[in-house]
């Protein structure tokens, strides 16, 4: 199943619910189907915090 999440690096750094509702994403994603995401799009140039989020969230490809 392909699934694609798109959204702001800033406005996840500016809102903790939606970076809250990443994570709980990522983890019924696995509890759904046995893995996590393993990887991330950004479809516009990442901004500075993009990676620390990525960490923050548990880290992707």
């Amino acid at each position: 199943m392909a699934a694609t999440i798109s959204a702001c690096a800033e406005a996840l750094a500016r809102n903790g619910e939606v970076t809250a509702w990443l994570r709980e994403t990522a983890a019924r994603f696995q509890d759904l189907l046995g893995w996590r995401p393993i990887g991330w799009n950004s479809r516009t140039r990442p901004s500075v915090h993009t990676r620390d989020l990525l960490i923050e969230a548990g880290g992707f490809l």
